[in-house]
Formats: structure tokens, C-alpha cells, sequence
């Protein structure tokens, strides 16, 4: 919601400065009127802020379910957080609200990347990684083969709904023009991949093995993806193939696009996008925040049976949408010990009502449900 308004606070000074010009003098009064239209203008704009806060209200989580934090002791100490920068802000009011039940917990910051946080741990220079994805196979090797056990992973929240660099889910598209309504994600596994782990009886490669007709029943399906090997490829491979690596050969794959600084000029989301709404009969997976009116989100199922949901800003607040994405801590923790204490504590503050509405406060990653809460906080005993 703090994104939005501040689109909407953008807005307003665009439109504010565009209908200045078209103010009308009064000759008797010297002065500048308001012309209709600008007046007009701003009752439209206070007609949005309405009904943003009535969606905010109406999507707003109650928190008076979630668990209060109250420490089971007192500790002291240093805790060290290595990992994801896109979390420096949230961390810092995880940091703020902590402090007032712990005062003599200090923080020595190194949130410099996801790609940072489980080096950390298993370099011994971390108690926690915070992630802006789930591990690697390879940083998963590289913790296991220095302990001989997995690090614990926590979900502490749920990626942004449309916020860059924020963990947003991955949303199915097809062109406007497509009269496609739904998949599964057994569907998808046959599209995008060739081993079929999902159970599919065969791959889905033409229109017309979605049941579409007419014009669409020969015509193939061309994909419009991220690459297979970036972080959203391995997330999608793993929420609607089962892991698989093995792909349908046909998927036209696209990365960031960075000057020689390194510096991103187009987002791969925003080619996908751009590719997908000049093709008529393609599909593919982005971020929402890339969507324009030549595209189409259509609504996905865990499996036949089940409910189809709409990628929606709600359906990741209730985790009901399948291709949503968490926000993992990993913590190194020996299997039959104990947590650290400190870093139990910690965790348990994140898991409570103070550590989730800290979520909600820094508007861009979602708090998680207080199931979830519940199911985290038994990984702490």
C-alpha cells in the first residue's frame, strides 16, 4: 500500500502542474482560478485516495490473532545478519522493536546481497542469513559438506505483491486476445517442462491440448520466460515441475539487460512482457508490476479440484495464490540442539504480533497468515 501511494502522490503533483496551465484569469480579482477541469482532476484524485483506503481497510490483516512476543529470558550479545539488501529496511524495524524487549542485543549488519547469507553461516561469521529466495543446491552443499547436517530454514514473511528486488511472485500471462482462462500447475509442468513430474499423461504444446478451439486448436504455444537458471527460473522449475530441469527446448529465455557498469537498463520481466504482448499466441511468466492492457493474468490451481485464484494483492496476503514466494531465514542449528538462545529469541520476535506488523509497516513484503506464524513458531522448540 505505501507503494501505491506514492504512484498516487506522484500523480497528483503531475496532474497538479499540468493543470496549472490551464488556470483562467479572473480580471477582476488579479488572480488565478481554478479551471473545471483541474478542479475535476482533484476530485478524482480524492475520490482514489477513498477508495485506496477502503481496499487497504478491506485487505488489511487483523492482527489480534498473532502470538504477542514475550521473552522466554533475557540475553545479551551481538547477533550477526548476513544477506539480502532488499531487507536492510525491514530488518531495521525488526532491529527497533526488538531492542525494546531486549536492550542488551546489539546487531552488526552485513546485508549486502541474498547471495552473501548462507556463506555467512557456514563461514561461521553469521547467526542468521536472511534470503530473498530459497537456498541453492550449491550453497546447500557448501553448508552441509562444512557441518554434515542442512541449515534450518524459517519463513518469516511473504514476498511483495509488486515491488522490484523484493521477492514478488510469478504470474502466468497470456495475450489479451487469448480466451484462456485458468491452469494448473500440472498444466504448466506439461507446457514448460519434458519430464511431466507432476503427472501429466503427455506435454501440452499446441493451444488445443488446453481444450481451446477453432483458430486455436493447432496453433503452438510460444513461451516467454525468465532464463532457467536465474533465481525466478529455479523458483518457477521448482513450483510447477517438481524441480525438474530438463525444459521444453522452445521457451525464449531473457535476462536483465546492464550497461558496462552493470547497471540494469530493461528488466527481463519488462522483455518477457513486451515479447508475450506482441504475439498472440504466447505465454509466459513475470512480475506484475510489468503488466500492461495488451496482457492477461490468468488465475492458477494447485491441482484439478481446487479452487482456481486470481493473482491478486489478497490472495498473497491470505498464501492461498500457488506461485507466491517466501521470505526464508536460514540459522545454523545442529540436528536434537537447541537454538541459540539469542537467536531464538530474535526469531520468535519476528514471529509474533510485533515482528509481523513491522511487515505491514514497511509496506513492501506481506505479513504472513497466523497458521503460518503458528507452524514457524513450532521450528523454534
Amino acid at each position: 500500500m505505501a507503494a501505491i501511494f506514492r504512484s498516487l502522490r506522484r500523480s497528483l503533483k503531475s496532474n497538479s502542474r499540468s493543470s496549472n496551465e490551464r488556470g483562467v484569469m479572473n480580471p477582476n480579482m488579479g488572480k488565478t482560478r481554478l479551471a473545471p477541469r483541474k478542479r475535476s482532476m482533484k476530485l478524482n484524485a480524492l475520490f482514489a485516495i477513498a477508495v485506496l483506503l477502503a481496499a487497504s481497510n478491506l485487505f488489511a490483516q487483523d492482527f489480534a490473532s498473532f502470538p504477542q512476543y514475550v521473552p522466554e529470558e533475557q540475553v545479551a550479545g551481538t547477533l550477526t545478519v548476513w544477506g539480502a539488501d532488499g531487507m536492510v529496511n525491514l530488518h531495521k524495524l525488526w532491529e527497533d522493536g526488538f531492542h525494546k524487549f531486549q536492550p542488551n542485543i546489539r546487531f552488526d549488519d552485513h546485508l549486502y546481497s541474498t547471495a552473501t547469507g548462507i556463506g555467512g553461516l557456514y563461514a561461521g561469521h553469521g547467526d542468521l542469513a536472511y534470503m530473498g529466495r530459497d537456498i541453492w543446491f550449491i550453497e546447500g552443499l557448501g553448508f552441509s559438506k562444512t557441518f554434515g547436517y542442512d541449515p534450518t530454514r524459517i519463513v518469516a514473511a511473504t514476498g511483495a505483491y509488486d515491488v522490484e528486488g523484493k521477492t514478488f511472485p510469478m504470474i502466468v500471462f497470456v495475450h489479451k486476445d487469448n480466451p484462456l482462462k485458468h491452469l494448473t500447475l500440472r498444466q504448466l509442468d506439461a507446457i514448460f517442462g519434458t519430464e511431466r513430474k507432476l503427472g501429466a499423461a503427455k506435454n501440452i504444446r499446441t493451444w488445443g491440448d488446453l481444450g481451446l478451439g477453432g483458430e486455436w486448436a493447432d496453433k503452438p504455444i510460444h513461451l516467454y520466460a525468465y532464463g532457467n537458471n536465474s533465481g525466478f527460473g529455479i523458483f518457477f522449475s521448482d513450483a510447477t515441475m517438481g524441480g525438474s530441469t530438463l525444459c521444453n527446448c522452445d521457451i525464449h529465455q531473457y535476462d536483465n539487460i546492464n550497461d558496462a557498469k552493470g547497471k540494469i537498463i530493461t528488466q527481463a520481466g519488462r522483455q518477457i512482457i513486451d515479447a508475450l504482448a506482441a504475439d498472440k499466441y504466447g505465454l509466459a511468466y513475470s512480475g506484475i508490476r510489468y503488466a500492461t492492457q495488451d496482457v492477461r493474468p490468468v488465475a492458477i490451481a494447485v491441482r484439478e479440484g481446487t479452487p482456481y485464484v486470481e493473482p491478486t494483492r489478497e490472495n498473497l496476503i491470505n498464501r492461498t495464490y500457488p506461485l507466491l514466494r517466501d521470505i526464508p531465514i536460514y540459522i545454523n542449528r545442529a540436528p536434537s540442539k537447541p537454538i541459540e538462545p539469542k537467536v531464538r529469541e530474535f526469531l520468535a520476535y519476528i514471529l509474533s504480533r510485533e515482528g509481523q506488523q513491522a511487515i505491514s509497516r514497511e509496506g513492501d513484503y506481506l505479513p504472513l497468515t497466523p497458521d503460518v506464524v503458528q507452524q514457524q513458531r513450532k521450528l523454534l522448540k
